[in-house]
């Protein structure tokens, strides 16, 4: 059997691996049922790859196009691994900096108890993100923008 298939596999083996190591290391309180079924799909791909290299006889046009089609979703994964990860981290900083508002605005109040349901009961970490963002720009124009900076900045400064 081709040793760059085997590598291939191997690679792709790893990223998923690495995936979800990134996922579990958010701690977050659920995942969404989209992201886990593309991830089970992805996932499902590889195996399936895996077996399909291991045959005795193999058609590699069709191994072929399975490999692209693994290495096309695992980017899709990764990305929206990447944008689950940013939705969570900001939506639990701008929950954190709402906080400081809530007694005097009843609207930040009400966003907030939204916003941490959306986040721990449905595990929608956009629109949590969404929720207060919006509450947090009408209070205080500009905090969103510059929390979200400051977010970026320091992701960036902690992948380097």
């Amino acid at each position: 059997m081709n040793v760059e298939l085997k590598k291939t596999l191997l690679r792709f083996a790893s990223e998923i691996h690495v995936i979800k190591r990134q996922v579990e290391s958010l701690n977050l309180p659920g995942l969404p049922k989209t992201y886990l079924d593309y991830f089970f799909v992805v996932s499902d791909e590889i195996k399936k790859l895996d077996t399909d290299i291991n045959r005795i006889k193999i058609n590699m046009e069709e191994i072929t196009k399975q490999l692209l089609i693994v290495q096309s979703d695992l980017e899709t994964l990764q990305e929206k691994t990447n944008d689950l990860k940013d939705s969570a981290r900001l939506a639990e900083r701008l929950l954190q900096y709402a906080n400081r508002f809530r007694e005097q605005y009843a609207e930040v109040d009400a966003a907030v108890k939204k916003a941490q349901s959306l986040f721990n009961d449905s595990y929608d970490y956009a629109a949590s993100l969404e929720t207060i963002a919006t509450v947090l720009d009408k209070v205080e124009p500009g905090s969103y923008k510059k929390l979200e900076d400051g977010y970026y900045k320091q992701s960036e400064n902690s992948r380097v």
